[in-house]
């Protein structure tokens, strides 16, 4: 688990306009701008670009080694998750509020995850 990372995405989160947050998709634009979830902010916040995380399309991609990783498999990636801890921190299922779950929300989740990880 890259703990940094998930510490500035949970930073970031906190960050987030109500009205540019959707945990449902990853990027979306509509008629008052750009929404998305918290991977999808990840994806346009140049730290993590400058990391190789960015969007190819309205997708996550992660350029390791100079290879390209698409989609989920870039998000287990760059935070060095996997799929469940993934699901459980960005899958819309796993919030009972589902679309309309807060960014901070999800950033009280990923600190919570990593309280965890750190007592381990």
């Amino acid at each position: 688990m890259n703990i940094q990372r998930l510490q500035m995405l949970a930073e970031l989160l906190d960050k987030v306009k109500p009205d540019s947050f959707n945990i449902s998709f990853w990027i979306a634009n509509n008629n008052c701008g750009t929404v998305a979830c918290a991977v999808g902010h990840a994806c346009m916040h140049r730290p993590f670009n400058e990391m190789g995380l960015t969007l190819l399309g309205a997708s996550p991609q992660f350029i390791i080694d100079g290879k390209a990783i698409k989609g989920w498999s870039a998000v287990y990636q760059f935070f060095d998750i996997d799929i469940d801890t993934a699901d459980h921190l960005f899958f819309v299922n796993a919030y009972p509020q589902k679309e309309r779950t807060p960014a901070h929300v999800v950033a009280a989740r990923i600190r919570a995850v990593i309280a965890k990880e750190q007592k381990q």
